[in-house]
């Protein structure tokens, strides 16, 4: 199994327009560049930390929070908190929005096409079926 330290999952390149607002992302040529709340990997107490230092505990309920996770997360690579966003997707990958020839999987394995990559933690962005995959996880 792979493991990450503090790395976010990143968002798909369908959610460009919600994020233009922040010229601040990283720059690297996936589409997967930005920042998606959905998923984390890392120890419990440093999420927490991110999450009281940057204010973001004060948020309840169903919110999207987005936004306020990618200020947070700006203000958190200025200070040189050790999180990162894994746009490379080899830990995470983001199937909302997907492209049919983004990826390719059968029962055994998943792999991002675009980077490469085989992400272990898959991730459905809102209401996407995520059915497909269940068979990888039920090995």
């Amino acid at each position: 199994h792979r493991r990450a330290r503090g790395k976010e999952m990143t968002r798909q390149e369908a959610w460009k327009e919600y994020h233009n607002n922040f010229h601040h992302w990283p720059p690297i040529n996936s589409p997967w560049r930005y920042l998606n709340g959905g998923g984390w990997c890392g120890p419990i107490p440093l999420l927490i930390e991110f999450f009281e230092k940057y204010g973001l505990n004060k948020y309840r309920g169903d919110i999207n929070g987005q936004g306020e996770l990618a200020e947070a997360f700006f203000k958190a690579k200025k200070d040189n908190f050790p999180i990162y966003l894994d746009q490379s997707c080899t830990f995470f990958q983001t199937t909302g929005f997907e492209d049919p020839n983004d990826f390719d999987y059968d029962e055994t394995c998943f792999k991002n096409l675009i980077t490469g990559t085989e992400p272990c933690i898959l991730h459905g962005n809102g209401r996407t079926d995520m059915s497909k995959f269940y068979k990888l996880y039920n090995r």
